[in-house]
């Protein structure tokens, strides 16, 4: 068990003597066996289970026993003459959801062949890249999907669709249902296949946005497979349940759990062939699902529906591919309080989770990916010294575990493998790419990304017009437009799709060039299909006119930089982000003159920490600029002055933060201390706890009035006006208006804390005295009991034993009330430290002298 190593923290499971976060969550045992196929492992597993999959548009099932069955069948055809397929051939999967779907997958890598899918909406082009990459030797398609696989004439074809093979192309060599048909034969698919060989080659966009195969061996989804039924409560003898499958089975959530591992547990999955809400409703209810897998904008529909949706015996939904904010899901629990929300974090290069919430009070931790998943070690990396940091320190996240890739397959990579060596570190480490923390409780936490990439509702890419873009891709075909001198691409939030793509345009001298054309450009050159474009649009619209600024180097310097730009200088009150972060600041100004009482003094401080978090977010995504072309530093030295105000102050409202932290663990711990001496009646002890509890109330006061002294510093456009820039100045302003906004913020936080806790200890101590006074009558009557000729009548003022149990009971309330309401207080007061911790970084690399 990893983490009953000595040395690993049990609370955090971080370990000071390697620096080395490990799983928290008992290990996994895997199959020893080298020579098993995943085909194999699912096909072995014993379960309960009759029914494997439903088409949820023709109702049509498909028994575990010709599942199998199809399996054997599928994979004879493969093995013989003509096709021939075996190790280590690839064998390409363009395919919407279908029940063949899974058939066809374990079919391939039960002859130790490796599959390889892509997305249906990706256009010709795209298609012929990975074509080209993978070299396969035959695809399973649709027939309205051949036209895609143009860049491959001499590629053979298998339907998917038709029952009968057509005549008019010579590449379709044969239909799935003839190949189900044919009687299996165990001497030409009885071939080894070893653990390491390789079984998947899904692509994903990497730190350059350009498209690699990640290769992934058996021993990775074996792997895999097994978290996902450890997740699920699915292991062997398990009750089976039924999953609605809405997400993409091309992509490594849908392959790994709904066209493989859940179907080693007996559970039946029905496959929805594309997202229609009412569709997967009447699906749900019809065949009484109980799990729904699907992705952030799923779940925002959900949550946005007038009336609840009727959701049947449905019990959770599980969600991937980006984070979930606390507004979605108090909105989805308000809404559907019978269905938990459990959230997971993965990667292509992971085989999938890496990190998961498997229980509602897990998921109750808001902004958390969950623990990390068994045997998983883990390591937050400092991006710049690349030392290992302990816990609460932001950094690169790196994994290590049997579901990390075996590497990759992409040209580019197989000419460089020092390429493929940064990404697949000494000893097995994954380096992600994310920019991660691992609080004290070992809950992960993604804070940004180090690689520029967009997640367009769950995936590792934008969607523009309906087609994958990698930034430095639209950046390039940006570039090719006459009028554009320069262009930088960086994501933008979005409550429904997680990101999309802003662009930052340079029209050339004497261009008139609007946004709405450049949106036109591109959808011509991405040839639209689909009505995708207002996603995008607004954004566009609202970023037209503003420069990207220009490096010294030129057009080749611009593009090779250009990919790392995270934000451009602030120009004016007008820019889009100007304009957003002046939404938020009103926002979190009202929200601090919200009603004093303490319900709603918690909800309207929640709402309020959760607005700061989303503003200060956005900030640090501001104030991200590239080391090398930073334009605040090429154009002079800035004021020492002003840049150690600014820094100054952020480190105070930091430490103060970090302080209050600090006060608020040794708050709970004596309200808890207070409510054992009351439940024990000790009288000598209860007065000096609520002494100490005085004392802590205090000190949180006195936080909230060291911070309100931030608050108090003169208006920035003093010391603004020593800058000659006004766009450094207008970049000034905005700081302070932050800076403001987050001090007033803080401050309420520590006096509500403050008030609630010190409104129970005089609730306490008004009980107190007479608490104390009916412990020692009772005392009193023990011994006269005992001295029967010396009985004395009692005081009328006495209380009697079920009223002393009646004020002890009160007592603990009031006590037990400051304790929750302080929890509450404290985990939405994280948000903001975490989201201040990552602002200051960014203030040191934005407004520190240039050397």
């Amino acid at each position: 068990m990893a983490n009953s190593r000595s040395g690993v923290d049990p609370r955090s499971g971080y370990c000071d003597a390697n620096s080395t976060f490990y799983s928290k969550r008992p290990p996994i045992a895997l199959p020893a066996d080298p020579n098993l196929s995943v085909t194999a492992f699912l096909n072995s597993r014993r379960h309960s289970g009759t029914t494997a999959l439903i088409d949820a548009a023709t109702g049509h099932r498909v028994s575990f026993s010709a599942l199998w069955r199809s399996v054997a069948a599928v994979a004879t055809a493969l093995a013989s003459p003509p096709l021939s397929v075996r190790k280590p051939h690839v064998v390409l999967l363009l395919s919407p959801n279908s029940v063949h779907f899974p058939v066809v997958s374990l079919a391939v890598m039960s002859l130790g062949a490796v599959l390889t899918t892509t997305n249906p909406l990706n256009t010709p082009v795209e298609i012929g890249r990975q074509l080209a990459d993978s070299c396969p030797v035959l695809a399973f398609t649709t027939r309205a999907l051949i036209p895609k696989l143009a860049s491959a004439p001499d590629l053979r074809i298998v339907l998917l669709d038709d029952r009968r093979r057509p005549s008019d192309d010579r590449r379709i060599v044969a239909t799935i249902d003839e190949m189900i048909t044919t009687e299996p034969d165990l001497a030409r698919t009885s071939g080894a296949v070893s653990q390491d060989d390789t079984a998947t080659l899904l692509y994903s966009s990497g730190t350059t946005g350009t498209s690699k195969g990640v290769v992934a061996t058996h021993r990775n989804l074996i792997a895999m497979v097994q978290i996902v039924l450890n997740r699920f409560k699915l292991e062997d003898g398990a009750e089976p349940e039924t999953f609605i499958c809405t997400v993409p089975m091309f992509h490594v959530f849908g392959l790994v759990a709904f066209a493989t591992g859940l179907l080693g547990s007996g559970s039946t999955v029905v496959v929805l062939s594309k997202f229609e809400l009412g569709e997967m409703v009447r699906a749900i209810n019809e065949y009484g699902a109980t799990y729904l897998p699907l992705v952030p904008p799923i779940l925002v529909a959900m949550a946005n529906q007038s009336r609840p949706l009727p959701l049947g015996r449905l019990r959770r939904a599980l969600s991937g591919g980006a984070p979930l904010s606390r507004e979605v899901i108090e909105g989805f629990r308000e809404k559907y309080p019978a269905v938990e929300i459990l959230q997971g974090y993965g990667l292509t290069e992971t085989t999938g989770i890496g990190a998961s919430t498997d229980s509602a009070e897990e998921s109750r931790r808001y902004g958390t990916a969950g623990l990390l998943s068994p045997n998983t070690e883990a390591r937050i990396v400092d991006p710049d010294s690349g030392a290992a940091l302990p816990v609460n320190r932001t950094g690169e996240l790196w994994l290590r575990g049997p579901y990390v890739m075996k590497g990759f397959i992409f040209t580019e990579y197989l000419k460089k493998p020092e390429a493929t060596r940064t990404t697949l570190v000494e000893d097995g480490w994954l380096r992600t790419g994310d920019l991660c923390y691992i609080d004290e409780d070992g809950y992960l936490f993604v804070v940004d990304r180090l690689k520029e990439l967009i997640k367009y509702k769950g995936y590792q890419v934008i969607r523009l017009v309906a087609y994958r873009v990698a930034p430095a891709e639209l950046e390039a075909l940006l570039l090719t437009h006459p009028d554009i001198a320069d262009a930088a691409v960086i994501p933008y939030p979005d409550k429904e799709a997680g990101q999309i793509p802003m662009a930052y345009v340079v029209r050339k001298d004497g261009s008139n060039l609007s946004g709405e054309e450049v949106i036109k450009f591109v959808g011509r050159q991405k040839k639209k299909k689909k009505k995708k474009k207002n996603m995008v649009v607004g954004k566009f619209r609202r970023s037209e006119s503003f420069p990207v600024p220009k490096p010294a180097g030129g057009r080749a310097a611009a593009a090779k930089s250009s990919f790392r730009t995270r934000c451009i200088s602030l120009p004016s009150r007008s820019h889009p982000i100007a304009a957003h972060l002046a939404d938020d600041l009103h926002a979190v100004r009202s929200w601090p003159l919200a009603p004093s009482s303490s319900s709603a003094a918690v909800h309207w401080l929640s709402d309020g920490l959760a607005r700061l978090h989303l503003l200060l977010a956005g900030l640090s995504d501001v104030l991200q600029l590239p080391q090398d072309h930073d334009p605040l530093r090429c154009r002079r030295r800035r004021s020492p002055a002003l840049a150690d105000r600014f820094l100054d102050d952020f480190l105070r409202l930091a430490d103060a933060h970090g302080s209050f932290r600090a006060a608020a663990i040794a708050l709970k711990q004596h309200l808890a201390a207070a409510q054992v001496a009351i439940r024990r009646r000790d009288v000598q002890r209860l007065p000096t706890y609520l002494r100490v509890l005085r004392r802590a109330g205090k000190e949180l006061a006195d936080l909230a009035a060291a911070v309100r002294e931030i608050r108090r510093r003169p208006p920035i456009a003093s010391a603004a006006g020593a800058l000659t820039d006004a766009e450094e100045a207008e970049v000034a302003r905005v700081m302070w208006e932050v800076a403001v906004a987050a001090a007033d913020a803080s401050r309420v936080v520590f006096l509500g804390v403050a008030q609630t806790s010190m409104a129970a200890v005089s609730a306490a101590e008004a009980v107190t005295s007479r608490s104390a006074w009916a412990a020692a009558v009772l005392r009193w009557r023990e011994r006269s009991r005992s001295k029967s000729s010396n009985k004395k009548a009692l005081p009328e003022e006495v209380l009697t034993e079920e009223e002393e149990r009646e004020w002890r009971r009160a007592a603990l309330e009031r006590l037990g009330a400051a304790e929750d309401g302080i929890a509450s207080l404290e985990s939405g007061c994280e948000l903001v430290f975490k989201s201040l911790v990552n602002v200051r970084v960014t203030l040191l690399n934005a407004l520190t002298p240039a050397t």
